[in-house]
């Protein structure tokens, strides 16, 4: 793999298409006085201390980080049961229990820096190309498939900046650009993110109803981001995540192998300076890789590619997640 230089990132900028689904809300269930309240404290309490230096960010993110932890006792539970999974998993023995407490912290301390920092997207990068900000590394699978011009799903985890990730992800070919969403029930929070979005050529699809407007989009050549790691709620299969049995979205499963599109993974981490991020494209699976497969072995393949991605920054990954909720610990020995 290389990384993309500056002639062609310049290449790669965005022009205007079609949009083969229209707009469309994606919007929560909550409205009244008390999510108004919770909206308007989200708003102020963030531009405030998103405008404050870098250092000041900080110094605010390592006092809410404990305070979190501690209002949400259960979420970290939850994170060193996963944390341990996956690095028993990965190493072949379980981790020290230093190492497990310093991931929980650093969790709790990344989904507050991603959260600053999201807020203050737009005013450091406006609305025009962010790929100066990027350093790309793109294999070369992945640039025959952007010069096919044709549909794929770009699939991630919920790990390093996602959403910047989503926001760079049009810039550099894939576009038109959707992601299935399942936005926050705050119904004024829900539109206040999808403004943002759209504002940088991302649209959304709504994860009821996804399956009947996803092929359209992929027909005409556009992209859908999609969120596989975490675990499904209702209709799900049972495959192997860091070597135990978890939910995992049938749904998505059985899309993958009937759409025939390629599945592009990728991961967008944050760097030591801010507002600069580390883009990779790791892996390109063709349609005739999952020919024949059944849901749970499609999803067994996508685990492992997620899997890495979670690995390879794990200081930066949301382990906050009780992924094995009612699922019991049996552990496999590490793949291959």
């Amino acid at each position: 793999m290389a990384e993309l230089g500056p002639g062609e990132r310049s290449e790669l900028g965005l022009v205007e298409t079609d949009w083969p689904v229209a707009s469309q809300p994606v919007l929560g269930d909550r409205t009244g006085f008390v999510p108004f309240v919770e909206y308007v404290l989200y708003r102020s309490v963030l531009a405030t201390i998103g405008a404050l230096p870098h250092g000041a960010q900080k110094l605010f993110t390592n006092v809410v980080a404990p305070l979190a932890a501690a209002v949400q006792p259960g979420r970290s539970r939850a994170a060193r049961e996963y944390v341990t999974q996956a690095l028993t998993h990965t190493s072949g023995a379980p981790p020290p229990k230093e190492r497990v407490e310093s991931l929980v912290r650093a969790a709790w301390r990344h989904v507050v820096t991603v959260t600053l920092r999201t807020q203050r997207f737009e005013r450091e990068l406006g609305t025009g190309s962010p790929l100066a900000r990027y350093s790309v590394t793109m294999s070369d699978d992945v640039r025959a498939l952007l010069a096919e011009r044709r549909g794929a799903f770009l699939v991630t985890a919920h790990t390093g900046d996602w959403e910047a990730g989503g926001g760079a992800l049009p810039w550099l070919g894939f576009k038109p650009f959707y992601v299935v969403s399942r936005p926050p029930r705050n119904q004024r929070l829900s539109r206040h993110f999808q403004r943002i979005r759209e504002r940088h050529h991302v649209r959304l699809i709504p994860r009821h109803g996804a399956a009947s407007q996803i092929p359209t989009v992929l027909e005409a050549g556009g992209s859908v981001m999609l969120f596989l790691d975490q675990r499904a709620r209702k209709k799900y299969v049972v495959a192997p995540f860091f070597g135990r049995r978890a939910k995992c979205e049938r749904g998505a499963a059985v899309m993958l192998r009937r759409v025939g599109a390629p599945l592009v993974f990728f991961g967008c981490w944050l760097t030591d300076r801010p507002f600069h991020w580390e883009l990779v494209f790791t892996r390109v699976i063709r349609p005739e890789e999952l020919a024949g497969k059944d849901p749970v072995e499609v999803m067994t393949v996508v685990n492992r590619e997620l899997e890495a991605l979670l690995m390879r920054r794990p200081e930066q990954t949301f382990w906050l997640h009780d992924r094995y909720r009612k699922k019991r610990p049996t552990v496999a020995p590490p793949a291959p």
